[in-house]
């Protein structure tokens, strides 16, 4: 299955957060599962840090990038395609 994890289950994941379910968790440990994050999370993850909202540590772009590694997620890109789905 594919699985498309959203910005807090992948902060949470990443985190050890109690909010991660252990369902999500045992989803996201299943190998079977093909496991991705959006480019959309990760700018909404820049836009909160810059504003304050978010209190990571200031090497978290390649402490997330380790997690990305680790965890097999892959990088889902934002296509032009997909934006223009969205009027139809």
């Amino acid at each position: 299955m594919k699985l498309l994890l959203d910005t807090y289950a992948l902060l949470w994941l990443t985190q050890g957060d109690e909010r991660f379910s252990t369902h999500a968790e045992a989803a996201v440990l299943d190998t079977h599962n093909a496991l991705y994050l959006s480019a959309a999370s990760y700018w909404e993850i820049c836009i909160k840090y810059a504003l304050g909202k978010l209190g990571l540590q200031s090497n978290w772009p390649s402490l997330l990038d380790q997690e990305l590694t680790v965890n097999q997620i892959r990088w889902l890109p934002i296509e032009k395609e997909h934006c223009q789905a969205l009027t139809a």
